[in-house]
């Protein structure tokens, strides 16, 4: 019985490392992700054409 406790101690170690090397994989992945999606979004040739307006009265919008 105590080798077996030590057999699944020992096979638990690798698989927490696994866990933890796939976790930071995972997060490593999402910020070069989203990194490179921020980078795409960025123009240097948008220009604003005219300011918006606010309308006083909004319309109204009717759901049926």
């Amino acid at each position: 019985m105590r080798k077996d406790l030590n057999k699944l101690a020992e096979s638990s170690v690798p698989r927490k490392k696994r866990r933890r090397n796939s976790d930071v994989y995972n997060k490593l992945y999402t910020s070069v992700k989203e990194a490179s999606i921020a980078a795409a979004s960025k123009s240097s040739n948008i220009q604003i054409v005219s300011k918006a307006r606010v309308l006083e009265n909004p319309p109204v919008q009717i759901r049926c």
